[in-house]
């Protein structure tokens, strides 16, 4: 499952993958295993407009029609939506039959793939309700296992502010709707819009942000969770009539990646080494964050002389707390912070913290500060 924002490209980042399969082209640093025949279905765009956006992709990709001519199927279900998944008279999830009509046609054309494009235009249950969800992603599985093909679905975020990515990257609960998607999704992604934090973090011009996407792991039952988000570039291609398609084109942020982490360790030490001289017994978040902020040389210029009334800037004690989380440690010593509960997120609600600072070995061990 892709889970992404209404018009965050879901559908062509998904053409780019049915052409990488039918034409056995890597995509986006995913190799393909097993070329083979694709059936892909859309229910929202006619079959003009997929056209288009098959030509765009095969010429972006360099493949050309005659190689998968006759193994990519491309269909819209704009005027006859495909639909498997109803309500009998007693409420029930049931079948259609075009779930036979699905596996039979799947089979025929000996596919690999089936790519279904949106999971909300393939049924007509209650999107919110967890149990008649598992019974439309049961018949989806039913289909998979029939005609032995793989399948990607595409699925609707909770609409993020913006499409951006904060809270929302590589969480399988931004997916809308019903929770029960994640217990039966085998694997899942997010396509997001990158963030104000991100384009500052990689050094991305503001200007530039809204061509940039990141696509990060949410789930996978069958491998090592993934690291760091694949990149992806908004891009034009120009088609023979002159209609101007938008691709997706993978941007390797490697360097860029290594650079903002290495500072952002940095960020994160200074930090520390600035909060290990103030422990005290009365210690919070909130009194840290006050503290960095009215320091000699303060790694918060931007805040320094201005009134917060006794309330540090919430950018200032996120940034503690990650700084804490991160476990870095300065000249042999650990600080850490906890609360009773156990959770940073507790102390932050609370404003209340116990704060140890761990040196080299055992022997080191400070101790607790109580509240």
């Amino acid at each position: 499952m892709t889970v992404a924002p209404p018009g965050f490209n879901k559908t062509t980042m998904m053409m780019h993958e049915a052409v990488a399969i039918t034409g056995g082209v890597d995509w986006a640093g995913n190799v393909v295993h097993e070329p083979g025949p694709v059936w892909f279905i859309n229910n929202e765009e006619d079959q003009d407009e997929l056209y288009r956006r098959l030509f765009a992709v095969l010429d972006h990709m360099g493949v050309k029609f005659e190689d998968i001519k006759d193994r990519l199927f491309l269909n819209s279900g704009a005027e006859y939506p495909l639909l498997i998944a109803t309500r009998d008279e007693n409420g029930d999830v049931a079948a259609t039959p075009a779930v036979d009509a699905c596996v039979e046609h799947l089979k025929e054309i000996e596919a690999v793939a089936f790519f279904i494009d949106p999971l909300s235009e393939i049924h007509t249950v209650e999107e919110n309700s967890n149990e008649q969800m598992r019974g439309v992603l049961a018949i989806v599985r039913r289909i998979a296992q029939q005609a032995n093909v793989a399948i990607s679905i595409s699925h609707h975020t909770r609409k993020p502010p913006a499409g951006s990515s904060e809270g929302y990257a590589g969480s399988m609960d931004s997916a809308r709707g019903a929770s029960s998607l994640a217990g039966v999704i085998r694997i899942a992604h997010t396509l997001l819009g990158m963030s104000k934090g991100d384009a500052e973090r990689l050094a991305v011009p503001e200007d530039e942000r809204r061509f940039y996407l990141r696509l990060d792991d949410a789930k996978s039952n069958l491998s090592a969770p993934g690291g760091s988000p694949i990149w992806l570039k908004r891009e034009s291609v120009i088609l023979l009539n002159g209609d101007e398609i938008g691709v997706l084109t993978p941007v390797d942020l490697t360097d860029r990646e290594t650079n903002a982490r290495l500072a952002t360790e940095e960020r994160h030490r200074s930090i520390i080494a600035r909060l290990i001289p103030i422990i005290d017994t009365e210690l919070t978040v909130n009194k840290a964050g006050i503290a960095l902020i009215e320091q000699e040389g303060t790694l918060y210029p931007t805040y320094q002389n201005k009134d917060f009334n006794g309330r540090c800037p919430a950018t200032v004690r996120k940034e503690i707390e990650a700084a804490v989380a991160s476990g870095i440690t300065v000249n042999g010593q650990t600080f850490q912070i906890d609360d009773r509960e156990g959770g940073i997120g507790t102390a932050t609600r609370t404003a209340k913290m116990l704060v140890r600072v761990f040196g080299d070995g055992a022997d080191d061990d400070l101790g607790e500060i109580p509240f």
